[in-house]
């Protein structure tokens, strides 16, 4: 049926087949965290430091950046809120209620938005210039 070459080229090519899903499966995929000192009496830890902000302790949405200023809407009530890339000098850029928002869509210039948002079980789209 099958010659003794392709035979054993059959069988070469199933190992190399196997052991190259086998290496993919079992091999460790990136690096190692690598210990920070941090802890307890200068003792290692695997926590590197972070360099990440929060900007606002309760859910938002429609985060937009512009001139190193960050603008989003509280999810709670529709309000838009204006502050620091680190979250300092936090003001209401707008105080219009918007209740029930599900999705917020910025303009490339960030002036206008389309909100989608509940009223009574059915989505409903607006746009706010």
């Amino acid at each position: 049926m099958f010659s003794n070459k392709t035979l054993i080229l059959i069988i070469v090519g199933l190992v190399v087949l196997v052991g190259g899903v086998l290496l993919y499966l079992y091999y460790p995929k990136g690096e190692a965290p690598v210990p920070t000192t941090g802890g307890q009496n200068g003792q290692a830890t695997d926590q590197a430091p972070s360099r990440m902000k929060t900007l606002s302790q309760e859910p938002v949405l429609g985060v937009a950046v512009e001139d190193r200023k960050v603008k989003y809407y509280l999810k709670s009530n529709g309000h838009v809120v204006e502050s620091d890339f680190d979250g300092s000098n936090s003001s209401l850029f707008s105080s219009s209620v918007l209740l029930n928002l599900l999705d917020v869509s910025w303009s490339p210039d960030k002036n206008r938005v389309i909100v989608l948002f509940n009223q009574g079980g059915e989505i409903k789209k607006g746009f706010y210039d």
